[in-house]
């Protein structure tokens, strides 16, 4: 991905996310993310921007992006700040975006007990989970639940009934979701 906002001089990143996901025998792809991106991102595709979208941005700086967008925040959210020239580059150029606001997102959680109770069946990928959950916890202020922002944004692509969508200055903008149906989902 990229090293750096397209804008900004500084990035803000505490240093915990992801660690424990990239295993020592994982093979990692000499591409770039923005060659990656150009050479699979078409109408047929939909993409979740869990992040900054600084990496959509480079792939496509001037022209149009015919790929629906599922986008986690909305303008002055974490996502958004961190590089708010390729926001809003995205949101320029973008023909299908559907924001996944934070406020929305925040009705959907785990509690401590609902998360270490789940499993996913491989127990590399459940500690991975839990670790990258407790060093969320140790950084947030939120320390009785885990919001489930990213995995609300991809699972909205797969069952888009969960989310209820409204518009807001002309961009689709998510009102509403069925926390029981997304839990039930997750």
């Amino acid at each position: 991905g990229a090293e750096w906002p397209l804008q900004q001089k500084e990035i803000y990143w505490l240093n915990y996310e992801g660690q424990g996901i990239v295993w020592h025998d994982a093979r990692i792809s000499a591409r770039t993310a923005q060659d990656l991106l150009e050479s699979k991102l078409g109408s047929d595709v939909t993409l979740a921007c869990i992040a900054p979208m600084t990496n959509v941005a480079k792939a496509f700086p001037n022209r149009s992006i015919d790929t629906r967008l599922y986008v986690m925040g909305q303008p002055g959210s974490h996502n958004f700040t961190v590089d708010k020239r390729a926001s809003e580059v995205v949101l320029n150029n973008a023909t299908d975006v559907t924001l996944i606001t934070t406020e929305v997102a925040k009705k959907t959680y785990l509690t401590h007990k609902e998360l270490f109770s789940l499993s996913t069946g491989n127990k590399a990928i459940d500690e991975a989970i839990y670790a990258n959950a407790q060093n969320w916890s140790r950084h947030s202020p939120y320390k009785d639940r885990f919001y489930l922002y990213d995995p609300l944004t991809i699972a909205s692509i797969a069952r888009p009934d969960l989310i209820k969508v409204g518009k807001k200055e002309g961009q689709k903008v998510s009102v509403g979701v069925d926390s029981e149906a997304f839990k039930e989902h997750f």
